[in-house]
């Protein structure tokens, strides 16, 4: 019995002996590796990001004036942005995917972006960081720093360009793209809004203000072998994979896109201690509605 112990002792020493680094990437700002981005049980490795030249983040803004994408890239100048037809009166909104996804394959933010531009003459962008999200997890998780903060650069520089106002924007992430919106929202405090969405597979802590799980954040409905195999049938190669492998953490994406494309049916959840709370004899507490929330796209914080 005292082996796994001193096994996990002796890994957390040699962990902790290893010395922290500190990069620095130009406008961006320097990160260190170890401090509060450290964590033995959630981030128990010590590497820097890779540079920005490598990661490029790219930028794909659409609006209802010029529904063909405008290209803007990580070293987009300040007169590159300015040109662009983007309009600080309207709301903005950044879609942002997660590990091993792509806007070139993610059909998901394509579908987003459309349903956000039907409802309302907006900014939205559809942020590319395939550069360095994969294919090895823990490189994601780090280079999702530097991704997080390119979004936070390029939204000082539609301030600077337009006169933007941060607080009326929103950033949507998907999978390991809700961190990456995080650390945009650690660099600028000003956002209006950040909505993570099945923010990890597996991840069951709240970390939002308000955090939805629907049909208690696990199993979700659909998502049962034969459906699964049915998608790789009708959607194809690219998106029947993604079913099967990881079809309950995809769910969530259809569940946001649904809120955004029917806001007159939005599905109601209550405030609770647990899922079996919920589905037990306590439910006749939320009917007077006063810890009710709607899910999703008008979720109100």
């Amino acid at each position: 019995m005292s082996a796994p112990v001193f096994l996990t002792a002796l890994a957390v020493t040699l962990v902790g002996c290893v010395k922290a680094e500190l990069k620095c990437y130009d406008e961006l700002g320097c990160l260190e590796t170890g401090g509060a981005f450290f964590d033995e049980i959630r981030r128990p490795f010590i590497l820097t990001p890779h540079d920005r030249d490598m990661i490029k983040v790219q930028y794909l803004l659409y609006t209802r004036d010029r529904p063909e994408a405008t290209m803007l890239c990580w070293n987009s100048s300040l007169e590159t942005v300015r040109d662009s037809p983007f309009n600080a009166s309207r709301p903005t909104k950044f879609i942002v995917h997660g590990y091993l996804d792509t806007v070139y394959f993610g059909e998901w933010m394509t579908e987003m972006k459309n349903a956000y531009l039907k409802n309302a003459d907006m900014n939205v962008f559809i942020v590319d960081w395939s550069g360095g999200n994969g294919p090895g997890y823990e490189t994601a998780v780090v280079n999702a720093r530097i991704a997080g903060a390119e979004i936070a650069f390029l939204v000082r520089k539609l301030e600077v360009a337009f006169g933007a106002n941060a607080s009326t924007m929103h950033i949507i992430g998907h999978s390991l793209g809700a961190h990456v919106a995080g650390y945009a929202g650690l660099n600028i405090t000003r956002l209006g809004r950040i909505t993570g969405v099945s923010e990890g597979m597996g991840m069951e802590e709240a970390v939002g203000h308000v955090d939805f799980y629907p049909n208690g954040g696990q199993i979700m409905p659909g998502c049962d072998l034969p459906n699964r195999w049915r998608s790789m049938i009708k959607g194809g190669f690219i998106k029947g994979l993604r079913e099967i492998l990881s079809c309950h953490h995809q769910r969530a994406v259809h569940y946001m896109l649904d809120s955004i494309e029917n806001q007159n049916c939005v599905p109601l959840s209550f405030e609770c201690p647990s899922y079996e709370a919920f589905t037990g004899s306590v439910q006749g507490l939320w009917r007077d509605g006063s810890a009710c929330a709607p899910m999703g796209e008008q979720a109100d914080v």
